[in-house]
């Protein structure tokens, strides 16, 4: 199922660039939920990454997700390593308002672009202005 945000403030994940990288904040819920847009964890947009969101072991363990089995993956460095995967729910937007179902893995912190092709339709970058948007 493939939904496409539209491209409302509530849909929309905005971050900035730091050194070429797009970086995101995001918190947790007390429901143990990832919400984008403002908090102590921050995520790398990395057009690299083919799955959908890769957080800590630390992170992970806090979030409320189902075990999902363990699949290979293609590291960057072209390993290829099983790991872990568990489903879990986000939410976008000021309010929180948008629910995305993700796949998770255990990683540095990164938006892969399974997540960001599945539901939102444009990664638009302004290096001059250091900012991004996922609308």
């Amino acid at each position: 199922m493939t939904r496409f945000a539209g491209g409302d403030v509530n849909d929309r994940i905005d971050g900035i660039i730091v050194g070429r990288s797009p970086l995101v904040r995001a918190s947790m819920t007390n429901a143990g939920h990832l919400v984008f847009g403002a908090g102590p964890i921050r995520l790398a947009v990395d057009t690299g990454f083919t799955g959908d969101i890769a957080l800590s072991r630390v992170v992970l363990s806090r979030l409320r997700l189902d075990y999902a089995g363990s699949v290979p993956y293609i590291l960057a460095d072209g390993t290829e390593r099983e790991m872990k995967q568990w489903i879990g729910t986000t939410f976008v937007g000021r309010s929180g308002s948008r629910r995305y179902n993700a796949v998770f893995v255990e990683g540095d912190g990164l938006v892969g672009m399974r997540f960001m092709s599945a539901n939102f339709r444009t990664l638009r970058m302004d290096f001059p202005a250091g900012r991004f948007h996922l609308t």
